[in-house]
């Protein structure tokens, strides 16, 4: 039971680093090359999912 515990503590704190650091580049390159505007943290988590629902769907889609 504690390891269940540990290992999902684990997976939502390397969702929100991750997270984190999407947010970081995006704010640092993203309004300076393309003008576009900056993202929140969830914002920021949000864009990796649906860039994991494309990708992981695309590879599913194409296998036959």
């Amino acid at each position: 039971m504690i390891a269940i515990v540990i290992i999902g503590g684990s997976l939502v704190g390397l969702s929100a680093l991750v997270g984190l650091v999407v947010m970081l580049l995006w704010n640092w390159i993203m309004p300076y090359l393309f003008g576009l505007p900056t993202v929140s943290f969830w914002m920021a988590w949000g864009i990796l999912f649906l860039i994991g629902c494309l990708f992981n769907g695309m590879r599913y889609a194409c296998k036959k």
